[in-house]
């Protein structure tokens, strides 16, 4: 099969935000809307992980793109041409060659915002970052994102600051918000004009390992309505973490996020404000709080691998999987290899 050339990346662009959803930290009521105008009641909290297989369990099998046609991707990006060690995707992140999908490499990132250990005044926000996406996807138009991920099960979603957890004074002492937002912000979508970002989220565990109301959160800014989902994100094995954005400021528009090739659901309603399209892609864009970290080995570390985002824009083709429910998708089966 002959492809056309995929475009070059565009330079990296962390942005350092310090603007937050407006989140309460309330749980809200599941708004799952179907594409058929009906709703799906919260399910029992699935635990996907870890299983118990070797550590990277999960990693493919030799061939395994041949599982649905191949197609021409806005990127694929894995670290097979990457040496050990060389700066990577995002801030505080580098090649490794602990965890990986494909290749014997991935990326190691690290959520503590500096040297010093936490709890401290100082630090950042910030542990990832967003880029360019090769051209906009404008109205009318879908994106998928796409990443494997390694979570191990001492890492900690939690962070310092947070509203009723016994440590507001402090908070204040550092100049810091106690805003209480559960919600990390880790795969984010931006547009081209304002703030109106999508996300999907998993919630903060605060001060704990393990998540005492496990949930995923799809929502988008210029919405706000959210799509709840009871379920873990897995630990100690690699999962394809995926969602789409169909690019509407109507009723028209929705966000949908599978884990591997489980769809979770969707939420309908506007995703942008006119005419915005979008045009960034990232992950860890921030906490609506400093991240937290005891010190304690590798709370703050995960691995990420075999990045693909696609889109029916012009210029490039929707992916071609389909999943249980009818819904076009990634597979988990295909690599970012596959379609270079």
């Amino acid at each position: 099969m002959t492809r056309p050339a995929r475009p070059r990346l565009a330079s990296l662009a962390c942005v350092l935000l310090a603007w937050g959803c407006g989140d309460d930290g309330a749980a809200e009521p599941l708004d799952m809307q179907l594409p058929d105008g009906g709703s799906r009641d919260a399910a029992p909290v699935e635990d996907l992980g870890p299983d118990d297989g070797e550590p990277d369990a999960g990693e493919p099998d030799a061939g395994a793109g041949a599982c649905a046609p191949l197609f021409h991707p806005m990127l694929a990006i894995d670290q097979e041409s990457r040496a050990v060690g060389d700066d990577a995707l995002f801030a505080r992140s580098m090649v490794d060659d602990t965890h990986s999908v494909s290749h014997g490499r991935g990326v190691r990132v690290r959520t503590n915002p500096g040297e010093e250990l936490l709890p401290a005044c100082s630090g950042g926000h910030f542990f990832g970052g967003r880029r360019d996406l090769p051209a906009p996807v404008p109205q009318g138009h879908t994106v998928w994102f796409r990443i494997f991920q390694y979570i191990p099960s001492e890492f900690s979603f939690g962070y310092k600051y947070s509203r009723n957890a016994g440590d507001g004074d402090e908070a204040a002492a550092c100049g810091q918000s106690p805003d209480g937002n559960i919600w990390l912000k880790w795969l984010v979508f931006a547009p081209d004009d304002g703030t109106a970002r999508i996300y999907l989220s998993p919630t903060v565990a605060r001060r704990q390992l393990a998540n005492p109301n496990p949930r995923v959160r799809i929502i988008s800014e210029a919405l706000h309505r959210a799509g709840d989902f009871s379920v873990n994100l897995p630990r100690d094995r690699w999962f394809a973490l995926q969602m789409a954005v169909h690019v509407s400021d109507g009723d028209d528009g929705w966000i949908r996020a599978w884990i591997d090739d489980d769809y979770l659901g969707e939420v309908q309603g506007r995703t942008t404000v006119n005419p915005s399209s979008l045009v960034e892609w990232g992950m860890g864009d921030y906490w609506n709080g400093v991240p937290w970290t005891d010190g304690e080995p590798g709370r703050d570390t995960f691995w990420i691998d075999d990045i693909i985002v696609a889109s029916d824009a012009e210029g490039y083709d929707a992916p071609t999987g389909i999943d249980a429910e009818g819904h076009p998708y990634i597979p988990s089966c295909i690599r970012a290899a596959d379609l270079d």
